[in-house]
């Protein structure tokens, strides 16, 4: 098997050739386009900073910038000015208390969709939103994380994706990653919801030239066809 970086590299050629627009750095962009001097930040997810977890580099940007996660090492992390243990569906703030809220590939991780939106909702000021990118619920390697024990889950993200350990890699439950669930959801808040899925490289297949060319192959037919099959999944909450 290709070292990380040969198959970084791999990719990288791979991308430019047959994703010319796509930009790595997208999301982060945007959600920076929503920050300013006055801007209260809030991450889900923030993780303890490592490979990965610090990609955002709000900190001095935005008036303040805290990260929650279940994991207890967000209390250390350097990235944020402030980082607090505790689960997304119960927020330990105070209404109003944040201007924008946000994750990264966090919401295939929730279980209970109406709890995670609805403290997004009590925490942010009128007029504030929530920025998510996650994966759809019907994208091929989400449907073989359903299908495959955890611990080949594990062991592929640490070989073919981002290298991360099992200690950074947590159940899915995909609450709010298809148009169903979406829908649902939307019901039980007063906040605009709306959501996009977005086409991007196919970076879990990195170590061949031939595994790519057939996930672009399949991103030109039949994900073009059905929106649901595509990889991203960007969703937006505006409160009013």
């Amino acid at each position: 098997m290709f070292s990380r970086a040969t198959r970084a590299k791999k990719f990288e050629r791979f991308a430019r050739v047959f994703y010319p627009a796509y930009r790595a750095d997208w999301f982060e962009a945007l959600v920076r386009s929503h920050v300013g001097s006055e801007t209260a930040a809030l991450e889900i997810g923030a993780g303890g900073g490592g490979e990965g977890q610090n990609r955002f580099a709000l900190k001095g940007l935005a008036a303040s910038y805290t990260g929650v996660d279940i994991d207890p090492r967000v209390v250390a992390n350097p990235s944020l000015d402030r980082g607090v243990v505790a689960d997304a569906s119960l927020l330990p703030f105070e209404d109003e208390s944040f201007d924008l809220v946000f994750s990264h590939m966090v919401v295939e991780h929730v279980s209970d969709a109406a709890s995670f939106l609805s403290e997004q909702e009590r925490v942010l000021k009128p007029g504030g939103r929530a920025l998510h990118l996650t994966v759809s619920k019907y994208y091929w390697t989400s449907l073989l994380n359903v299908a495959l024990p955890q611990s080949v889950t594990n062991l592929l993200i640490r070989t073919l994706a981002s290298g991360r350990g099992a200690e950074d890699v947590f159940p899915t439950c995909y609450a709010l990653n298809a148009d169903a669930e979406l829908e649902a959801a939307r019901e039980t808040i007063a906040s605009d919801l709306r959501w996009e899925y977005r086409f991007s490289p196919p970076g879990y297949l990195r170590f061949s030239y031939a595994a790519m060319l057939a996930a672009w192959t399949y991103d030109n037919s039949w994900a073009r066809a059905f929106p649901e099959l595509r990889p991203g999944l960007l969703l937006e909450l505006r409160k009013r």
